[in-house]
């Protein structure tokens, strides 16, 4: 049997010691990380939501039994209720700063185009490279390309905006056709 020293002990104890109050007393890092793992399939809005909740928590100075509770949940579909735990103004942070984040998601999503509207983007990223065009006609392409993607975000119905895009992917495609490289556009 091996002999303890007391180094190795008070080693030991230190170890045990910093495990049990981690355990007992998450950090808002911890919490927020864990947060955003439960919401994982949800990508970019698990970041904000991450952001959110470190924020408020250290901010609003989040009690150790509520960082508790949001690090026992184990999913999002379930939650435990942790919000009871805040007092009043913390509270109503929260859920003003959670409100926040979701319109910009909102915003965010909105803001979405369809897939073919950045293959339009890439087709003329090709195009205005090529010297064999004149230059004002890649900038009349370039500037033309700009105003509509402007104008994309404000769009809130974008069924129709699909089929615009591969419209113009095929104008510039003509305007490029002798450029080299053009059959892979």
């Amino acid at each position: 049997m091996r002999a303890f020293t007391q180094a190795g002990l008070m080693r030991s104890y230190c170890v045990l010691l910093a495990t049990a109050c981690r355990a007992s007393e998450p950090s808002c890092v911890e919490v927020a990380d864990h947060a955003a793992a439960l919401l994982v399939s949800e990508g970019q809005l698990a970041a904000h939501t991450r952001e959110v909740i470190l924020g408020r928590c250290q901010e609003d100075d989040w009690a150790a039994s509520m960082r508790r509770c949001l690090l026992e949940t184990s999913s999002a579909e379930q939650p435990r209720n942790c919000k009871t735990q805040l007092t009043s103004p913390q509270r109503a942070n929260l859920e003003r700063a959670i409100e926040n984040m979701m319109r910009e998601e909102s915003e965010r999503q909105a803001a979405k185009v369809p897939e073919t509207c950045l293959r339009y983007e890439g087709v003329l990223a090709e195009v205005v490279k090529c010297e064999k065009l004149d230059r004002a006609v890649r900038d009349g392409l370039r500037a033309r390309f700009d105003d509509a993607k402007r104008g994309w975000a404000k769009i809130q119905d974008k069924t129709s905006l699909g089929a615009e895009c591969a419209s113009a992917i095929t104008a510039v495609k003509q305007a490029g056709w002798e450029c080299p490289g053009a059959a892979r556009w």
